[in-house]
């Protein structure tokens, strides 16, 4: 698979707004298949072969044709069409881990959780009678346990944030696949004008 990544240097060396925030959108987490959608509407813009380095050198080699194209609608349309397949494709993955889901994955959050709470009750009710009997010792104790608890809290605090992650991905997952296709839609018709 061509590496895009070097486009988006070279993108973003151009010193134009619109090349600045392309380069970065390249080298960002999405970069490939943007990078892909740009450097396609580049090659043809620039009559190169769709290569990064073909590409890129064409885009050194006259930056103000490069500008102009990466200034048009139908480069615009590109990386929006690019984006809606990168959504479609990230909803169906979630569609796929949720259907397969077993019950270790399902139990493992929620048993986190509830040892968490059990060993927290349970040091809660020592400490509490260290403090009425003023049993000094056990309650020096407590900076001890702090990395524990942080531990515990942040295992149980990111479980909870995935988990509540992954109920919202499903529940929208229908509606952003529609929206997805609908940008899609309109992406095509705007690329044949």
């Amino acid at each position: 698979m061509a590496d895009w990544s070097i486009l988006g240097k070279v993108i973003g060396s151009l010193g134009t707004p619109a090349g600045t925030l392309l380069g970065t959108l390249i080298g960002g987490p999405a970069g490939a298949a943007i990078g892909k959608a740009a450097g396609s509407v580049l090659a043809e813009a620039l009559g190169v072969p769709d290569d990064p380095d073909a590409v890129a050198g064409a885009v050194k080699a006259d930056p103000m044709a490069a500008s102009d194209a990466i200034n048009s609608a139908q480069m615009q349309a590109a990386i929006v069409q690019a984006q809606a397949e990168m959504v479609k494709t990230v909803n169906e993955t979630y569609r796929i881990e949720l259907q397969q889901e077993s019950w270790v994955v399902r139990l493992w959050r929620p048993m986190w959780g509830w040892c968490g709470c059990l060993v927290w009750t349970v040091h809660g009710i020592a400490y509490a009678k260290a403090l009425w009997f003023k049993d000094f010792d056990i309650i020096r104790t407590i900076p001890d346990m702090t990395a524990f608890y942080l531990v515990m809290g942040a295992v149980v605090g990111v479980a909870v944030w995935n988990r509540t992650q992954e109920k919202k991905a499903a529940a929208s997952a229908g509606a952003t696949e529609a929206i997805a296709e609908a940008i899609g839609a309109v992406v095509k018709k705007v690329a044949k004008k």
